[in-house]
């Protein structure tokens, strides 16, 4: 079991380091940050644009916001057995690549 709460604390930090070399901000304060998933702050004409392509051109989902935060913060979830930093790291490429494409317009 400790060996599993290690990896889900290293794919987190992995996944938040991640967020951040692509220029998003971590939500929310540090002191509420959970081992299990990771959120950023997106503008609202990037939220849907993201999620969108992630699914049709990577099969990645990712969560968004509910509530007032909808369109304002994505969710991604590292728990279980999907939880590793190769799953990540392919996350991670494509929002990278999907991101890119968006800022360009």
């Amino acid at each position: 079991m400790d060996n599993r709460y290690r990896r889900h604390k290293e794919v987190a930090e992995f996944t938040r380091k991640s967020l951040g070399e692509l220029g998003l901000k971590l939500f929310p304060d540090k002191r509420y940050l959970s081992n299990t998933v990771s959120v950023a702050s997106v503008d609202p004409e990037v939220d849907k644009k993201l999620r969108g392509r992630l699914a049709s051109k990577y099969d990645i989902m990712i969560a968004g916001g509910l509530g007032e935060l909808s369109g304002k913060i994505i969710r991604i979830g590292h728990m279980g057995t999907s939880a590793t930093i190769q799953a990540v790291s392919t996350t991670m490429a494509a929002m990278d690549s999907v991101l890119r494409d968006i800022r360009k317009k």
